[in-house]
């Protein structure tokens, strides 16, 4: 796999009812694949911080989500707003739902820690 330190991932169709097409599923697969340092929120502010050097960014997650990576952007130097992608539905939401609010718990003591031992 080639590296590099930005990976332009192009769009494609998303049918009427809100399924991608099998090109833009594929090509996401691949984005996220190549994204190692995108697993956690935390990682990813730094990412963009640190190894894209920006300073400025919108983050797009859904609205669970967004509190914390806004946060998060913010506590590490990174001036973040937030736009909300609509929620997804099935059977994992219930999970997602409750794991979001222990990861937000998570996020405030891991970024504050941080930033009390200078790593922010």
């Amino acid at each position: 796999m080639p590296t590099a330190p930005v990976a332009l991932v192009l769009g494609a169709e998303v049918f009427a009812d809100g399924r991608l097409s099998p090109a833009l599923a594929n090509r996401l697969d691949v984005g996220i694949e190549l994204d190692a340092a995108g697993e956690r929120t935390l990682a990813s502010c730094l990412q963009a911080r640190d190894s894209f050097g920006l300073h400025r960014l919108i983050v797009v997650s859904q609205e669970q989500h967004m509190a914390r990576a806004v946060y998060t952007c913010r506590r590490v130097g990174v001036d973040a707003d937030g736009v909300v992608a609509p929620e997804f539905t099935g059977d994992r939401v219930l999970i997602y739902q409750v794991r979001e609010r222990f990861a937000l718990v998570f996020a405030l003591i891991e970024v504050n820690v941080r930033a009390l031992i200078g790593r922010a």
